[in-house]
C-alpha cells in the first residue's frame, strides 16, 4: 500500500514537532526522527531538504494554527468583547508556551532564518489582531473613543515583543500566560490606583 506524500510530510511534521519542541532544534537530528518514525532518513530528506526546512514548516504550521483560531475568535460577533479579549490572550499564551525560550534561543543560535519566520509571523498577526480587537473596544464603548489606535497598537506590540524575548523571559521567571495578563491589565486599567 502506497502512502500518499502529504501523509508522509505530516507525520514527519508532527514528529519533528514532538521532537524540536522537546530537545531543541541543535540536539534533534533527521536521524532521530526517521528512526522514531520507522523510516529511512532518506525518505525523510526527499520530503525535507535540510533540518533548517523541517523546523521552518514545522514553525509555520504552528502559525498557521494560532492564526486560523484567531481569527476565528476575532471575527465572532456574537462574543462578548472581554471574553474575545481573554481567549485570544489565552491563545496566545498558550501558542508561545509551546516555543519555549529555550528552543527560541536554539533557533536563534542555529537556525536564525526560522527564528526571523517566528519574528515576522508575530509582529503581522499581532499588529493585526490588536488592531482590530481596539477597533472593536472603541465600538463598543469599552476604550475611550478618542485613542488613537496605532499609537495603542504599536505600545501594546511593542511591550509584547519586549517581555517574549527569551532572554525577557528568562529574567522575569513567570510563565508567559501571566506575563501577557499583567500586559494586558498595565494597557487596559492602567497603573494608577
Amino acid at each position: 500500500m502506497n502512502i500518499p506524500d502529504s501523509e508522509i510530510r505530516a507525520r514527519i511534521l508532527e514528529k519533528a514537532r514532538e521532537h524540536f519542541l522537546q530537545f531543541g532544534f541543535s540536539t534533534v537530528t533527521m536521524s532521530d526522527i526517521a528512526s522514531d518514525l520507522g523510516m529511512s532518513k532518506k525518505t525523510v530528506y526527499a520530503h525535507f531538504p535540510s533540518k533548517e526546512e523541517l523546523a521552518s514548516d514545522m514553525v509555520r504550521g504552528l502559525q498557521s494554527e494560532l492564526s486560523s483560531q484567531i481569527d476565528a475568535l476575532v471575527d465572532n460577533q456574537s462574543m462578548d468583547f472581554i471574553e474575545k479579549l481573554k481567549r485570544i490572550l489565552d491563545l496566545t499564551a498558550a501558542h508561545h508556551s509551546q516555543l519555549t525560550p529555550h528552543f527560541r534561543m536554539d533557533l536563534q543560535k542555529h537556525a536564525p532564518g526560522v527564528c526571523k519566520c517566528t519574528d515576522d509571523f508575530q509582529q503581522q498577526q499581532i499588529h493585526t489582531v490588536v488592531s482590530k480587537v481596539i477597533q472593536q473596544g472603541v465600538r463598543e464603548a469599552m476604550f475611550r473613543s478618542d485613542i488613537e489606535e496605532p499609537i495603542v497598537t504599536a505600545m501594546f506590540i511593542a511591550a509584547f515583543q519586549a517581555l517574549l524575548r527569551p532572554e525577557s523571559l528568562g529574567r522575569l521567571q513567570r510563565p508567559i500566560s501571566q506575563i501577557i495578563e499583567a500586559v494586558s491589565s498595565v494597557m487596559f486599567h492602567g497603573i494608577l490606583t
